[in-house]
C-alpha cells in the first residue's frame, strides 16, 4: 500500500499521513487534492511542515504566541504561519520602555520615566509629611525628645534632597 500526506489547502501545513486507496480502473494509488506520496521531514523546533511548490518546508510557527506592537507595546496573539511579522516583536517591553529602532529592543523612555519619578517624588513628600506629625506634635507641645529633633532633622534632610532632584526633573521636562 502506498502512504499519502495530507496538509492545508491555504497553508500546506501537514495534517496527517493515511494508506491510498487503490484506483478499481487503473489499479495504483489514488491521490486527493493536497496529498502527496512525498514524506514530511519532522517539524523543527518553532517550526510547522509546509507543501509549498511541490516540496516540504520548514515555516516558522508563531502562532498562538504573544507578540508585541513595536510602535505600543501592546500585546497581540498571532494566528498566521510566518516569520514574527514586521512591526512585532517576541520580547515584552518592561514598565516605561520604547522600542529603539537602532538597536532592535526596549529602552527605558526617558520621557516617561522622568513623569514617573516625579509622582514617586511627590509619594516620598507625602510619606515623610506622615512620618513628621508625631514628633512636631511632640516638639509643639514642649514635650519632644532629642530623638524627635533628629527625626525632624533628618525628615527635612530627606525633603532638600527630593527638592533639588524635583527641580532637576520638571526643568528638564520643560
Amino acid at each position: 500500500m502506498t502512504t499519502i500526506h495530507h496538509y492545508d489547502g491555504a497553508t500546506g501545513e501537514y495534517l496527517a499521513s493515511s494508506q491510498a486507496r487503490i484506483d478499481p480502473l487503473q489499479g495504483g494509488p489514488l491521490i486527493p487534492a493536497n496529498a502527496t506520496t512525498t514524506a514530511p521531514p519532522n517539524a523543527a523546533q518553532g517550526c510547522a511542515v509546509c507543501f509549498v511548490n511541490n516540496v516540504w518546508q520548514q515555516i516558522e510557527n508563531h502562532r498562538c504566541e504573544l507578540l508585541y506592537s513595536i510602535e505600543t507595546g501592546l500585546p497581540v496573539t498571532w494566528s498566521a504561519l510566518g516569520a514574527i511579522p514586521q512591526g512585532h516583536t517576541a520580547s515584552r517591553p518592561g514598565a516605561n520602555q520604547v522600542w529603539d529602532h537602532t538597536t532592535q529592543a526596549w529602552t527605558d523612555d526617558p520621557e516617561t520615566m522622568s513623569s514617573a519619578r516625579v509622582m514617586e517624588i511627590h509619594a516620598e513628600f507625602r510619606d515623610l509629611d506622615l512620618a513628621s506629625i508625631r514628633p512636631l506634635r511632640a516638639m509643639q507641645a514642649g514635650q519632644g525628645t532629642s530623638e524627635d529633633g533628629t527625626v525632624l532633622a533628618d525628615i527635612e534632610t530627606q525633603v532638600q534632597i527630593l527638592r533639588t532632584e524635583l527641580a532637576t526633573l520638571t526643568t528638564t521636562e520643560e
